[in-house]
C-alpha cells in the first residue's frame, strides 16, 4: 500500500510536470461546521451517489463483464474431451469428495487454458517474461481481474485446481503454489555444480503482488473514467498504468536477482 502511495505522488508529480503545466491553483475553500448527519440527508446522498454510478458505468462495466465471461468460458471442449472428464469423476466414490472437487478443477484449469483467456494468457507470456510471470495461468488471472481485482486469487485458485473446504483455500492455495516449479528457483548444494529446485522463490511472488496492485484499474474505475474524463483520457490511464506496473515490477524483480534474492 506505501508503494501504491509512493507511485500516486510519482505520477502526480510527472503528469503536473509534463502534461498539465501552468499555475497552480491554491485548494482554499471554507470548512463547515461540523453536525450531526440527518438520516433524511444521509440516504438522499446514498441514493443519488448510487444512482449516479448506475448511469455512469453500468453499461460499461456490463460490457467488460461480458466480454470477460467471453473469453473464460470460449471455444467450449469438444464433447469427447467432456465426456472423459466426467467418466474419470464418476469413477471416484461419491464419499471422496475432496478428490472429485479437486478433479472438478483440474477439468476447469484444462478447459480454462483451452480458453481464448487461456491463449491470450500464453500470448502475452513474453511480455511478462522480463519480470519474471511468464506463466499462462498468471497471464489468465490477470486478464480476469480486469473485472475486478481480488478475482485474480479465485482465478489462480481454480487454475491450481484447489479442492476442499472453502475457508481452507488460501492455505491450499499457498501449498500449491510452493509445489509449483515456476514458483522454485535452482538452488547450488555446496561448492559442486549441482542443482536442485527445492527453494521457494519468494521474489516471484513479490513480483506478482506488485503488478497487481499497479496495473490497470478494474473495469468500474475505467468505466466512470471514461464518462468524468473522456475515452482519450481513458486509454491514457490505462496504457500509464500497464506501463508504470511493469517498469516498476522490472526494477523489484530483475533487481532482487542482482542482489541474489
Amino acid at each position: 500500500y506505501l508503494l501504491g502511495v509512493l507511485v500516486a505522488i510519482l505520477t502526480a508529480k510527472i503528469f503536473r510536470s509534463f502534461v498539465w503545466k501552468g499555475e497552480t491553483s491554491p485548494f482554499v475553500f471554507e470548512i463547515p461546521p461540523y453536525r450531526l448527519p440527518a438520516w433524511r440527508g444521509v440516504l438522499s446522498q446514498m441514493w443519488l451517489k448510487a444512482w449516479s454510478y448506475i448511469k455512469k458505468a453500468g453499461t460499461v462495466i456490463l460490457a467488460a463483464a461480458i466480454v470477460i465471461w467471453f473469453l473464460t468460458n470460449y471455444p467450449k471442449p469438444d464433447e469427447i474431451s467432456s465426456r472423459a472428464w466426467e467418466t474419470r469423476i464418476a469413477a471416484i466414490p461419491e464419499a471422496e469428495t475432496n478428490q472429485r472437487s479437486e478433479l472438478a478443477n483440474l477439468q476447469k484449469a484444462a478447459e480454462m487454458k483451452q480458453s481464448y483467456a487461456g491463449q491470450l494468457g500464453s500470448l502475452i507470456a513474453p511480455v511478462l517474461a522480463p519480470i519474471g510471470l511468464d506463466d499462462w495461468k498468471i497471464g489468465v488471472a490477470l486478464i480476469a481481474g480486469f473485472s475486478a481485482k481480488e478475482i485474480v486469487v479465485g482465478t489462480m485458485g481454480a487454475l491450481y485446481a484447489i479442492g476442499g473446504e472453502e475457508d481452507e483455500s488460501s492455505v491450499a492455495l499457498q501449498e500449491k503454489l510452493r509445489s509449483d516449479p515456476f514458483f522454485k528457483k535452482p538452488v547450488l548444494t555446496g561448492s559442486s555444480s549441482t542443482v536442485k529446485a527445492t527453494e521457494p522463490d519468494w521474489l516471484r511472488g513479490l513480483a506478482l503482488m506488485v503488478f497487481v496492485l499497479l496495473y490497470l484499474p478494474c473495469q468500474a474505475v475505467i468505466g466512470v473514467f471514461v464518462k468524468e474524463a473522456g475515452i482519450k483520457m481513458a486509454f491514457v490511464m490505462v496504457g500509464w498504468t500497464s506501463l508504470m506496473a511493469w517498469l516498476v515490477t522490472l526494477v523489484v524483480y530483475q533487481g532482487g536477482r542482482l542482489l541474489g534474492f
